[in-house]
């Protein structure tokens, strides 16, 4: 499975399914896994954002991994550091290490959807 070959555990993997719409263009950005370490709690009518206690994160490498959903469609692209992707076939899975600026895109004209699953992994 994706959660073993990538040394995930699943019980801590946070998985979400996301719809990109024609023209959708996505920040040149890098990851720093907020929804995974933190829970948004309202804290007296505020929200704010808490780390998480029982997760002992600072040892364990943080993994996104980058999955889509749909037929290779035109128009469909994701872009980390030097490398493009295009065409991607469904189910296929990409990842980079936090740091790598990427983007991605719909420039085409069907709605685009990919999975996420982030999660430590158990390397010892």
């Amino acid at each position: 499975s994706l959660f073993s070959y990538f040394f995930l555990d699943r019980k801590d993997c946070l998985v979400d399914v996301k719809k990109s719409s024609p023209g959708k263009i996505h920040i040149p950005h890098k990851d720093y896994y907020i929804n995974y370490k933190y829970n948004l709690v309202d804290v007296n009518g505020n929200l704010e954002f808490i780390e998480k206690q029982e997760k002992e994160l600072k040892d364990k490498k943080i993994v996104r991994l980058w999955i889509t959903l749909t037929e290779p469609r035109f128009g469909h692209i994701l872009i980390v550091e030097d490398k493009t992707y295009y065409w991607l076939e469904q189910g296929s899975v990409v990842t980079w290490e936090a740091h790598e600026l990427h983007t991605a895109a719909n420039l085409g004209f069907e709605d685009r959807y990919i999975m996420t699953i982030t999660g430590s992994q158990n390397v010892n």
